[in-house]
This record gives structure tokens, sequence and C-alpha cells, in this order.
């Protein structure tokens, strides 16, 4: 299946790919790609968590250490596009941007990646509302 996505996403995707690689492990999950997504900088999902008060240096620093090698994985890369495929198809969104990325760690019950945004008083419910805020603004400016 082919995904529409923007040069972010795919920036975020590639940077989670060389953390998985760089942790000895074949694959990306959700672990390295919040990872990626605190480190790649200006892009939907870093203005939101931004947004919602957290700390990217901070954040991506713990995540480093908290991380290693042997830690149970999360949600796998793949199916992390495939959740955000769906949620661009469930704003109408026209390809998977990094915000989509972003919902997409809550796929998996107990995801580690959505336990630690949780916290760090980062909910899906806040996510989802920040995001909808930030596509407002976008139509509107």
């Amino acid at each position: 299946m082919f995904f529409p996505i923007s040069d972010d996403a795919k920036q975020a995707f590639v940077r989670a790919g060389s953390l998985a690689t760089g942790a000895g492990e074949k694959f990306p999950d959700s672990r390295r790609l919040l990872a990626s997504l605190l480190a790649v900088g200006t892009h939907r999902a870093s203005l939101i968590l931004s947004r919602l008060g957290c700390d990217l240096a901070q954040v991506a620093t713990e995540t480093d250490t908290l991380w290693g090698v042997g830690e149970p994985p999360g949600l796998a890369g793949g199916e992390c596009l495939a959740a955000a495929f769906r949620e661009s198809q469930t704003y109408g969104d026209q390809h998977v941007d990094t915000d989509h990325l972003l919902l997409s760690l809550w796929t998996k019950a107990d995801d580690p990646a959505a336990r630690f945004l949780e916290q760090h008083g980062i909910s899906l419910v806040q996510v989802r509302q920040e995001k909808e805020r930030l596509d407002r603004e976008t139509r509107c400016g």
C-alpha cells in the first residue's frame, strides 16, 4: 500500500530507522519514532508537543537514556505508518505528516512511547485537541 507522506514525516521515519540501527535493532518502532519526532525540528508534531509544554530537548535526552538495547519494543514502524495513514484519513488530510505519526504512538495499548509521553503529562486527547487547533489556524491563517 502506498502512503502519501510529507517530507518532514519521511525525514522522521528515516531518522527512526537510523536510531534503531544504532541501538542494534533491525527495524524502527514507536520508541525510535518518538525519539525521532523529538529531534527532527520544526514540524507539526514538535509544534504540538511544544504547545503542550514539552521541553523537546530535555525529553529527547531522556529517551536516549531510557531505551537501551534489549528493551521491549513498541509498535513496529510499519504499523505506526499504517496507523498514521488511518489518522490522516480520519482528519481528511491529503498525506501523512508528523502529527499523524505522533498520534499513531497511541495505537497499541500500553505502548512504551505513549506511556513515556503520558508520564510527561501529554495525553492522546491533548494531542488530538492541539492538532485540531493547529489545523484550524493553518486553514484560517
